[in-house]
């Protein structure tokens, strides 16, 4: 007899042995049978977990994974063979928006031409396909995506299963109280990210293994009967990236990017990775330092991108300015590149700081490094999240602008030398010539 699980699915497709023979009554007729679970995946244990009862299940992943396409897979998974009551909570109204437009995609209407996911949103059209609220036509139970922060209301609400998109930008306190009312919960997030920004006054935490404002992962990963999974390859970046940060992150991954590169005047393939490396800048809004690497990033602009079909068949582009990005550490720098490149005529090129340009990406990005302007090194320089952000916002290209002081910042005995550490080891990677 084959073991299988309430989902319908032979656990042996799961890649999982069972424990225990399940019992012939306990047996389900699967709801749809459309779907193919690949052994061994990630989703197929996240799933598996879930199912197993697990009260807490972690999906860690790498840039570029697909975080979004497991999360979409894994309620379509449970809305079709379960019926779980399912909330999907995010950081963000957008992101919350554009998950649930997601799940639609993956789910599509049921039998009776009716969506299978809501929106739960104040003031937010819900996109087509997706239902307004908590219920479609009907009164059928159906996934609910909601904010993190309208599910820490007064009334919690009340679920089988929880899922945390973006669970790193995500506070204990703020999950924790989110999911009061949850059986279960999935969170999928990638560790490198900038956690959420705290303003309350957390000093009396100040050296605790576990504490309120501490990213919801890295504390309930802690817990008894915590199960952790992880993506173990990225679409977006090539693996000349991936050995950069390899460091950042506690868990193996490669690169299963399309191969695709930019090409230099003579029209040589270019690597993956450049350095820029800049005068020292007394400060870091040091106006020409911001001056050159602006006319940098613009003279991006008509550089050849060399891309490959399914046939393995090259083919070319210029880069326009929107396939282009600079990323920095300072609001005050962004301001000034901006204002720079609109006397460029370049100023369809994105600029933005670390927090802000988390979660997207361009063919090419130019990223000045947290140190320039620093000869020594605080939290924010020091941010293992900061530098993990900035040196995977690419598709394509890396330019890594620096002054060379990190060096020396990074040798001083008196911070955290784990952080400092880490920051070498990367920093080694992006400057290599």
């Amino acid at each position: 007899m084959k073991a299988m699980t309430s989902l319908g699915i032979d656990l042996a497709d799961l890649g999982f042995a069972p424990i225990i023979d399940v019992p012939e009554q306990a047996l389900a007729e699967p709801v749809n049978d459309g779907r193919t679970l690949i052994v061994g995946s990630t989703l197929a244990k996240a799933l598996y977990s879930v199912w197993s009862g697990a009260p807490i299940t972690i999906v860690d992943s790498p840039p570029g994974a697909g975080k979004t396409t497991l999360v979409a897979q894994a309620v379509a998974y449970l809305r079709e063979r379960s019926n779980l009551k399912i909330i999907v909570a995010c950081a963000t109204r957008r992101a919350a928006y554009d998950i649930a437009e997601r799940i639609a995609a993956e789910l599509g209407p049921d039998k009776d031409g009716n969506p299978q996911v809501a929106l739960s949103v104040s003031n937010m059209e819900p996109p087509i396909g997706v239902s307004r609220g908590g219920a479609s036509a009907g009164g059928k139970n159906i996934p609910v995506v909601r904010t993190i922060a309208s599910c820490k209301t007064s009334n919690r609400p009340t679920c089988d299963l929880m899922i945390i998109d973006e669970a790193y930008q995500a506070t204990f306190a703020d999950v924790s109280n989110a999911s009061d009312e949850a059986q279960q919960l999935l969170m999928v997030g990638d560790p490198g990210q900038i956690g959420p920004v705290v303003t309350a006054d957390v000093s009396a935490f100040r050296g605790r293994e576990t504490a309120p404002q501490m990213r919801a992962p890295e504390v309930f990963a802690r817990m008894v009967n915590a199960e952790i999974h992880s993506l173990d390859t990225t679409y977006r970046l090539g693996q000349e990236t991936v050995d950069a940060i390899a460091p950042l992150y506690d868990f193996p991954f490669s690169s299963s990017r399309p191969d695709r590169y930019l090409t230099d005047a003579d029209g040589e393939r270019v690597s993956e990775i450049v350095p820029l490396l800049l005068d020292p800048s007394p400060t870091f809004d040091h106006l020409p330092t911001l001056v050159r690497v602006a006319e940098y990033a613009a003279g991006l602009i008509g550089v050849e991108l060399v891309e490959f079909d399914d046939d393995d068949q090259p083919f070319n582009r210029a880069l326009v300015a929107s396939d282009i990005a600079v990323v920095v550490a300072h609001n005050a720098q962004a301001s000034g590149i901006t204002a720079i490149l609109r006397t460029l005529k370049a100023d369809g090129i994105h600029v933005g700081t670390a927090d802000k340009m988390q979660g997207g990406q361009w063919h090419a990005v130019v990223a000045m490094d947290p140190f320039i302007g620093y000869t020594s090194a605080g939290s924010h320089q020091l941010s293992p999240g900061r530098l993990c952000v900035m040196a995977s916002r690419h598709q394509t290209h890396l330019s890594w602008a620096h002054d060379g002081d990190w060096e020396t910042a990074l040798m001083d005995p008196d911070i955290d030398q784990n952080e400092a550490r880490l920051g070498r080891r990367v920093r080694i990677a992006l400057t290599a010539e």
